[in-house]
């Protein structure tokens, strides 16, 4: 969100995943954020909840635009909501970026070769795997050796964002 508030997008609209998952209600609340810290106006009519689709996100992306048509930006929840979106905004006769900027989150191999390729947020699962381990272990090795192990610990691995073109960024 905001990056594409960075290139100049004012009403960025949400697809956003089943928001009863924890995934889908910290992404809504980043957007949120990124709103307000922005001085710009959160709009409920500029969300709409999919489900991790393509199909999803492209019913989303046309309920979207009903419901609030001046959107000039959308982040979609996941890679596969912003393909069904792309596609889309393709049938309504919405170009991206240049009507309408689009980025997704996960970027999924796919995403560079979606068209126009898609700005993305990639969290290193890899990382995330290998750090969930490794505090496994350490609690399992504390509890073999009769010590208190004290709480599992917590890591904040940081995302990376990947801009390509659907986001219009020079």
């Amino acid at each position: 969100t905001q990056h594409l508030i960075a290139q100049g997008r004012r009403k960025i609209g949400l697809i956003a995943g089943p928001l009863n998952f924890r995934a889908a209600s910290e992404r809504y609340s980043g957007w949120e954020e990124a709103l307000e810290r922005a001085g710009l106006q959160v709009d409920s009519l500029r969300v709409v909840e999919g489900d991790w689709t393509a199909a999803g996100g492209a019913r989303a992306a046309r309920a979207l635009l009903a419901q609030s048509p001046d959107v000039d930006a959308i982040f979609a929840h996941n890679d596969q909501m912003a393909l069904g979106a792309l596609s889309a905004l393709a049938d309504l006769g919405r170009r991206v970026p240049d009507d309408i900027a689009l980025a997704g989150f996960d970027n999924t191999p796919e995403s560079a070769f979606f068209q126009p390729p898609l700005t993305t947020i990639a969290t290193n699962m890899i990382d995330v795997g290998r750090t969930a381990v490794l505090e496994l272990h350490r609690l399992i090795q504390a509890k073999l050796q009769g010590q208190d192990p004290g709480a599992p610990s917590a890591k904040i691995l940081s995302p990376e964002l990947i801009i390509r073109q659907s986001s219009g960024a020079r």
